[in-house]
């Protein structure tokens, strides 16, 4: 049987967003809510080096941490993986920060933003409730 608690993963934000309610009643799988406005994002100097655009979406660290099998962290725009980290002694702890560039998200008005855990063994973990993000004109 598995323990639920030890798989408790909460949703990310994007800094300096606005959340927002949602309208009508709330189902218990509806995740956060945040308002993205164009002055959300800045020009950043991303890992590699690039000046982007961007966003930052912020994920706190799990707390099954301690387990120390997690050996990366994946972002993904819509269920498709944009970004990944590497999670080790020196950063296991610690809010792991990703950059999402302006036009990852120039498309539609809304996206749903989440984060994979993986572990030594090949497992992967999701928060049950991912971020959707509303993008303001």
């Amino acid at each position: 049987m598995q323990d639920d608690s030890v798989l408790l993963h909460y949703p990310g934000s994007i800094k300096d967003a606005i959340r927002v309610a949602r309208g009508g009643p709330q189902r218990p799988e509806d995740g956060p809510r945040e308002l993205v406005f164009p002055s959300n994002f800045k020009k950043l100097t991303n890992a590699k080096g690039a000046e982007v655009t961007a966003v930052i979406y912020r994920v706190d660290p799990p707390l099954a941490q301690e387990s120390n099998d997690y050996v990366r962290i994946t972002c993904t725009i819509d269920g498709v993986e944009i970004d990944s980290i590497e999670i080790n002694k020196a950063n296991r702890n610690s809010p792991f920060e990703f950059y999402i560039s302006q036009n990852q998200l120039e498309i539609k008005p809304e996206y749903d933003i989440s984060y994979l855990l993986h572990r030594k063994n090949g497992e992967s973990e999701a928060p049950k409730k991912v971020l959707r993000v509303i993008k303001s004109v």
